[in-house]
């Protein structure tokens, strides 16, 4: 079945923007400019139930965590197949020390620089991992969750992540199939693939982060021109495109809810939240 003649009704979703809630948690680890490296996906063998091993592109790796000082096994995906649920995203005041003090509802206008960071978490199922059902792919650095969530502006003239998606992906399916997925903001419809940002050689790009490193930012790799033949290549299919639709509106109070510095929302017994209805508008199909 191809992705213009799905019977799926999309509700509609306010995704504009939470903590122990089951989840198994993917890292997206930045390059090193001195090393030339570049951004990558890395799942700890830790996090895993007992005896998981994930499938292709995923590869045995040890990873360096700078913040515990140790080296920790595992695995490590360069470019990442995925399907994204819903997207949460939330200030924090930090420390002189980086760290987190406290949670805040809003970045606070005209805050010092260095004095706030963006924490985002990414639901979505990935290529290799799938037996795993819905994993979070967390960040905690303003740099990454900004080429996430972001709109488009000076320093992302085609925005983020998400902004990418609604408007090169969903947007060009809406306009050659009007279904609604771009208003919907149905980012489980396609399979997109993640990777560090590179330049045409092949080099990986870094971008300044306020605190004065370099890093490269994750990106969409999309074709110059999304077109009906890409759409109808990485269209999850009506079963995915079903389930991801039944995802969404079960992971709504964890998308929604506010992190606080007194209280976090406590996970259901299985991991999950309870599910939210969600009102349904008129969508053109």
């Amino acid at each position: 079945m191809s992705y213009d003649s799905t019977d799926v009704q999309y509700d509609s979703y306010d995704d504009n923007d939470r903590q122990n809630d089951g989840l198994i948690s993917i890292q997206g680890r930045h390059g090193i400019p001195e090393a030339r490296t570049a951004f990558h996906f890395f799942l700890g063998k830790a996090n895993v139930p007992e005896g998981f091993v994930p499938g292709a592109p995923w590869v045995a790796h040890e990873e360096y965590i700078k913040t515990k000082g140790e080296t920790v096994e595992g695995w490590k995906a360069d470019a990442l197949p995925m399907y994204i649920i819903c997207v949460r995203a939330q200030a924090y005041r930090k420390g002189a020390d980086g760290k987190r003090i406290a949670w805040v509802d809003q970045w606070p206008k005209g805050a010092a620089p260095n004095t706030h960071a963006m924490h985002v978490d990414v639901l979505l199922v990935a290529q290799g991992l799938e037996e795993l059902g819905p994993v979070k792919w967390v960040s905690n650095g303003s740099a990454i969750s900004f080429a996430i969530v972001a709109g488009k502006g000076k320093e992302q003239p085609q925005g983020g992540i998400l902004e990418r998606l609604r408007t090169e992906v969903l947007g060009e399916a809406d306009r050659l199939s009007p279904k609604g997925r771009a208003k919907a903001k149905a980012y489980w419809c396609f399979w997109v693939t993640i990777a560090g940002q590179r330049d045409a050689k092949g080099n990986p790009v870094y971008t300044k982060t306020p605190s004065g490193g370099a890093i490269t930012i994750p990106v969409p790799l999309l074709p110059a021109k999304v077109d009906q033949k890409w759409l109808v290549d990485n269209y999850v299919g009506a079963e995915i495109d079903l389930y991801g639709k039944e995802q969404r509106a079960l992971w709504e109070l964890w998308r929604s809810t506010k992190m606080t510095d007194d209280a976090t929302p406590a996970a259901q017994p299985n991991g999950r939240n309870v599910p939210q209805t969600i009102e349904e508008e008129e969508l053109a199909f």
